[in-house]
């Protein structure tokens, strides 16, 4: 079944908007609700196993059994178990990076993956195109831009193409509260760079299942892997959720689950480059709503490099040598 190639531009985009809309609903409660990293973890994949839980009964009724039984079982499976491994790390990363800093400035980090993947494509002999090389560029630019805007405090922080990494050069002249907070920001980091690298993992394996088998029985099984290994980790502890807290909890499953329907649906239709990189326009949506919603100061001085870092990551959402190496770990 094919889509128009303007449908799947809108889908893609929708479910952007709602992965942005995770993204900053999950900074607020974190940050305002008072609600700890687990618990938020905990309650989105339930969330999203009840949702799934309820559409797959829907399609068993419907379809029957011969509708979740995989086009080919070992890499549905495969994929299944791949994108939940990685998505341990990436779900806890991205929420404990929301917990200590500002989300206009670790949402930036994820855009890095296709750059990554295109990295991992010329290592594999494939040369990139004129959209690659400017799109790598770009992405490298940008994010130089963005550190040198977070952490360049003398000239010496101009030859430090990693900053972001580092403590600032001025880091023990500041105030003790000051440097708290400049080591939670250097955390969230580090943290988020791991989750552009899992991504690159990740965004192939999500994809592998969609082509492989049912995408709601797949990611049922991930949804409820998930949920099962946060209660463990948060040693079976039952948080006294009041009604209010339900609500908030509530609102984060419904955005996660869209996002998932919405953007990884699309695997099945469009190369995954295509729909991978224009993910990244989330992280737009993520500086503009945490400047409004957030009341984020730095976000709209974060904007022009992450428009940048964007800008670069959909290039190379056209270049072909992206797209070779991806189509060839998933088929």
């Amino acid at each position: 079944m094919d889509l128009n190639t303007f449908l799947i531009f809108v889908l893609v985009c929708t479910g952007v908007v709602f992965q942005a809309g995770h993204n900053l609903w999950q900074r607020h409660i974190l940050k305002e609700g008072g609600l700890s990293v687990k618990v938020a973890l905990i309650a989105q994949n339930l969330g999203a196993t009840i949702i799934l839980f309820v559409l797959c009964l829907i399609l068993w009724s419907r379809h029957g059994y011969e509708y979740f039984t995989p086009n080919n079982t070992l890499w549905f499976f495969g994929a299944v178990g791949a994108t939940t491994v990685t998505s341990v790390y990436i779900q806890w990363a991205n929420a404990k990076a929301r917990s200590l800093a500002d989300t206009s400035l670790t949402a930036p980090i994820s855009a890095l993956t296709p750059g990554l993947v295109t990295i991992t494509a010329l290592l594999l002999g494939e040369v990139p195109s004129v959209y690659g090389w400017v799109g790598i560029i770009l992405v490298a630019l940008g994010t130089y831009w963005f550190g040198l805007g977070e952490r360049a405090r003398t000239s010496r922080d101009i030859l430090r193409p990693f900053i972001l990494f580092f403590l600032p050069s001025n880091f023990y002249s500041l105030a003790s509260n000051e440097q708290s907070r400049i080591k939670k920001e250097t955390t969230a980091l580090r943290l988020s760079y791991g989750v552009a690298l899992f991504g690159t993992i990740g965004l192939i394996s999500d994809a592998l299942v969609v082509r492989n088998g049912s995408m709601i029985f797949g990611f049922l099984l991930y949804s409820a892997f998930l949920f099962v290994f946060f209660v463990i980790a948060n040693r079976g502890k039952v948080a006294n959720i009041k009604n209010k807290d339900a609500v908030q909890l509530g609102v984060l499953s419904f955005f996660w689950t869209m996002h998932i329907l919405v953007v990884f649906s699309m695997f099945a239709y469009a190369h995954i480059a295509y729909v991978g990189t224009l993910k990244r326009l989330s992280i737009v949506l993520v500086a503009v709503g945490a400047y409004f919603l957030l009341r984020e100061e730095k976000a709209l001085k974060r904007l022009p490099p992450i428009i940048v870092i964007t800008f670069g990551a959909i290039l190379l959402g056209f270049d072909g040598s992206m797209t070779k190496v991806i189509e060839t770990f998933a088929p």
